[in-house]
């Protein structure tokens, strides 16, 4: 794993993230409150897990152990959730910028905020996990806003690829 292609990666899932909010907002208020008895439950639901996952993540790269969920997670509207996500995305890309190869190699410990478990691993498996974490429940609101009645966009890496000359 190289930064290159860890910087690459968050840019992709910046992209992604993106498209798909722009599918959401086609959706009606109903349609994005709909629940679908998934393991998030609604359109909204599951974009509130992305931001705040991310935003748990970026807060454990920090230092910091959040102990419970911003009060955001469940206040914020699919606007309002966007924006948070997309502080995140500043803040995470002013680290990445500073972060160097070696830095990638660190071990990172942090607990997790819902089960009593401590983990330990490499800063960089850390950022793969987050950035793998955010495609799988994209793939999950493709799906949703499908059951919803809208249309879901592509998020596949290889169309952000062919979009961005890569």
């Amino acid at each position: 794993m190289d930064l290159q292609t860890i910087r690459t990666l968050y840019r992709y899932s910046e992209w992604a993230n993106e498209r798909l909010l722009q599918a959401i907002k086609a959706l009606t208020p109903e349609q994005i409150a709909r629940d679908f008895g998934g393991s998030h439950r609604s359109v909204r639901d599951t974009f509130a897990h992305i931001a705040v996952a991310e935003y748990l993540w970026l807060e454990r790269w920090k230092g910091e152990s959040p102990t419970e969920l911003p009060d955001w997670h469940s206040t914020a509207d699919i606007a309002g959730l966007a924006e948070e996500l997309r502080k995140v995305a500043r803040e995470r890309n002013a680290r990445l910028d500073r972060l160097s190869a070696d830095d990638l190699q660190q071990q990172f410990l942090s607990k997790n905020l819902k089960r009593d478990m401590t983990f330990e691993l490499p800063v960089g498996m850390m950022l793969l996990h987050v950035a793998n974490h955010s495609t799988y429940h994209r793939g999950q609101l493709a799906s949703l806003i499908r059951q919803a009645g809208g249309k879901p966009v592509a998020t596949d890496l290889t169309v952000f690829a062919a979009e961005h000359g890569r």
